[in-house]
């Protein structure tokens, strides 16, 4: 069983303080991951500030390897979001889905592919979107010296 912990930080200026109420961006994120042989587990929750807008978040994830075959599933939703003082919106706890797959080919050649299922939904404003949904796929060959 190995165990990570990793916790990251970022800080910055916003370059447009008037759209955003204040110019200082900052975010920090904690995480873990338990793997249990070919299974893992993984999470992070994230405090996030852009200007005066604010936002709190997490993750979860697992995965699962096989032979030639990886996959994995993630999870984000962010909560707590403060819109900068200038929208006339708010989001509504957006969150995804992504489901993922790696195939190795050969040799560092792989396939990929990933699905994400998104949901954005926003309230206010000057119409209201509550079911903002959407679904991305991508499929790609990976090359690897």
């Amino acid at each position: 069983m190995a165990t990570e912990i990793a916790l990251t930080g970022l800080y910055g200026d916003v370059k447009d303080e008037a759209t955003f109420g204040e110019d200082d961006y900052w975010a920090g994120q904690i995480g873990a991951s338990v793997d249990f042989g070919a299974f893992s587990l993984a999470g992070s929750f994230l405090k996030e500030k852009i200007g005066e807008a604010e936002q709190d978040a997490y993750t979860l994830g697992a995965a699962y390897e096989i032979g030639l075959l990886s996959m994995s599933i993630n999870y984000a939703e962010s909560f707590n979001t403060e819109q900068r003082p200038t929208a006339d919106f708010e989001f509504d706890n957006p969150r995804n889905i992504v489901v993922s797959a790696t195939f190795a080919l050969m040799p560092g050649l792989t396939l990929d592919g990933d699905v994400a299922f998104i949901d954005n939904d926003i309230t206010g404003g000057p119409a209201e979107v509550d079911d903002d949904e959407g679904v991305v796929g991508v499929l790609q060959l990976g090359l690897a010296f």
